[in-house]
């Protein structure tokens, strides 16, 4: 019986030698790779926005959340909330000599409140935020006041230098000096000054007593947007200016329902297809009749914070008599579906 034969490595060799050689991707095959890896891409890419922006929404309504517990710190110190502007004349919306108080923004009231104890150490109450001791109280750029989902503006100007922020206060259904509208209006845009007033005005910041319609249901603060100045026209925009209690600067109505494209009337620039719709009156007379809508960056609405501290997305599709009630401490209207 003949043995195993044995192939001589040499030939071995040759064998191997003799295999064809693989060559790589033809341009076919590598136009497939890209097609699928570019399909994939679009199926995450609404994805990871989706993940980015729920991330923003987070930190938004946790600034609101620190915000609302503010205000009721403050109001567990003082028996009331932080007043909505102070230094002016609550009939007239003007600050003339005869108010012996200093003009003052909300924002300076709640510094405290929310661990800004080194920014309030060189805020002055004795004078005004316009005044030169106060700038550099002013100047800072608060993060609380900073909604992720907006792009932050630059200073408004060199001399005064205050930052914008994206959180108002709840001003009423109406406009600057008038937080219910005439009766004259239709509904429900017309139930007058003294019923439709809200938690916050001029020289005024409420009891808890005072919101009879129910804190859960009553808005203290929503969110606004921060359109820029236009510092090379100086063309104005007041719009998002926290440390300013000029009207139309942080003062929100309910009288356009959030992420309204109907125009806020006062000192802004209208560019609505960036959310910045406005009618343009810059005249310091009719400035008591300005208004501003709540706005945001987030789709589909824009995040309030109640009078208990609660927080909330509100739909833009919110029925505009609900929203308007929403504004009013004691109006008596039923709220439901807001929150």
């Amino acid at each position: 019986m003949r043995g195993p034969v044995t192939i001589p490595f040499s030939m071995r060799l040759q064998r191997v030698s003799h295999r064809r050689t693989p060559h790589g991707f033809t341009l076919v095959e590598l136009l497939v790779v890209i097609a699928i890896i570019a399909t994939l891409i679009g199926l995450l890419l609404p994805a990871v926005q989706s993940a980015r922006e729920s991330a923003r929404r987070t930190k938004c309504s946790g600034n609101l959340r620190q915000l609302g517990l503010a205000i009721h710190n403050h109001e567990s110190a003082k028996r009331r909330f932080p007043p909505g502007a102070q230094g002016r004349d609550p009939l007239t919306g003007e600050y003339p000599t005869s108010i012996a108080k200093p003009r003052h923004p909300f924002v300076a009231h709640i510094l405290p409140y929310i661990e800004e104890g080194g920014i309030y150490s060189i805020y002055d109450l004795n004078q005004g935020f316009n005044m030169p001791a106060n700038r550099p109280a002013a100047s800072q750029k608060l993060s609380f006041m900073q909604c992720p989902s907006d792009e932050a503006q630059q200073p408004w100007t060199p001399q005064v230098g205050d930052y914008k922020g994206n959180y108002g206060v709840n001003w009423g259904r109406w406009n600057y000096i008038d937080q219910g509208g005439p009766a004259s209006n239709p509904a429900p845009l017309n139930v007058t000054h003294q019923r439709g007033k809200s938690p916050f005005y001029m020289e005024y910041g409420a009891k808890m007593g005072q919101i009879t319609d129910g804190t859960s249901k009553t808005l203290a603060m929503m969110e606004m947007l921060q359109p820029p100045q236009n510092h090379s026209s100086q063309t104005t925009d007041r719009r998002g200016r926290v440390w300013n209690d000029d009207s139309g600067c942080y003062q929100i109505s309910t009288r356009l329902t959030p992420n309204s494209r109907s125009p806020d009337y006062g000192s802004c620039i209208d560019d609505p297809a960036k959310g910045w719709p406005c009618t343009r009156d810059a005249t310091a007379s009719n400035a008591t009749q300005w208004f501003m809508a709540s706005r945001s960056g987030h789709p589909g609405g824009v995040h309030a914070v109640f009078c208990d501290g609660s927080v909330s997305l509100v739909v833009d599709s919110i029925d505009l008599a609900v929203w308007a009630a929403a504004s009013g401490q004691g109006d008596g209207e039923a709220v439901t579906g807001v929150n």
